[in-house]
């Protein structure tokens, strides 16, 4: 009969420190996860001069600001699978590339819709970080 060995993964753990590596990525995903909020929490505390800027009533901004919610929904269904599929970190590092590239181009928004389309990219590129960088 052939014997099989039991890993004791408490003793594991216990016994080997944390590598620089894996200090780094806990790090990442925080700054990921920090990012996340911050862009949130941030559109609430421009809206007043996007509203000025771009002639916006103040009811116009609630769906305005709802398509960054929108596309986190939809990032996350769809990044979370595809991660599954070909690994967190490639999937990681293109959400991060989408949301902060689609982050800058919202500061040229020159009409409601173009705020609104870039809000919704960011929305999708933020929304399939989050879960992939808690994942890690």
């Amino acid at each position: 009969m052939r014997q099989t060995a039991v890993l004791d993964v408490r003793q594991f753990l216990d016994e080997h420190a944390l590598s620089r590596f894996q200090v780094l990525v806990a790090v990442v995903c925080g700054a990921i996860a920090f990012m996340d909020g911050y862009d949130v929490q941030s559109m609430g505390f421009v809206a007043p001069a996007v509203s000025a800027n771009l002639h916006i009533a103040r009811a116009a901004m609630g769906p305005l600001f709802s398509s960054g919610l929108v596309g986190m929904m939809f990032g996350a269904l769809l990044f979370g699978t595809l991660a599954d599929r070909f690994g967190r970190k490639p999937i990681l590092l293109a959400c991060t590339l989408i949301f902060g590239v689609m982050s800058l181009m919202t500061a040229t928004a020159d009409s409601l819709r173009t705020f609104a389309i870039y809000r919704l990219m960011t929305g999708f590129g933020l929304g399939g970080a989050m879960p992939n960088a808690i994942a890690l």
